[in-house]
């Protein structure tokens, strides 16, 4: 295939793919190399991440590239052993030491359940997180089999 064909053919695969939740995008941009085309192609499947891209100069210079990525995220879901819920680090992402509204949140598919678990470990409303003293006073009386003598 010439090369010049290269962003005629990937603009057409993009067409045909497009329809099956591919996500695409297009970058033309005329520098003082003179023209250069882009075309990329993403999807997402589960937690895999696939990505795809083809670019020419319209000079004969092309490239291309693919990629697979895996996001990793740590879940609370519901399948999950009660004991790891009774530990402060499966909610604080971050590891400043403060689990966030955002953060506990982030870890439930249900964000309602989130957030309610949320307000009722937060016992000093006016701070800007749970501190893990306060996480501890109150996670034997907020989670089920959660009992007083956690390893903190």
């Amino acid at each position: 295939m010439q090369p010049s064909l290269l962003p005629v053919f990937f603009l057409l695969a993009l067409l045909v793919v497009a329809h099956a939740q591919w996500k695409g995008a297009a970058d033309f941009k005329i520098g003082n190399k003179g023209p250069n085309l882009k075309l990329s192609l993403a999807r997402d499947v589960g937690r895999w991440n696939f990505k795809g891209f083809g670019a020419t100069d319209f000079r004969g210079g092309w490239s291309a590239g693919i990629g697979v990525g895996f996001k990793f995220k740590r879940s609370t879901g519901e399948n999950s052993r009660k004991h790891v819920m009774c530990h402060f680090f499966v909610y604080d992402e971050n590891n400043d030491g403060v689990i966030t509204k955002e953060e506990m949140i982030g870890l439930f598919d249900d964000k309602t359940r989130g957030s309610n678990l949320y307000d009722d470990l937060n016992t000093t409303k006016e701070n800007l997180g749970i501190t893990k003293s306060e996480f501890y006073k109150r996670v034997a009386s907020v989670i089920k089999g959660c009992d007083n003598d956690i390893q903190k």
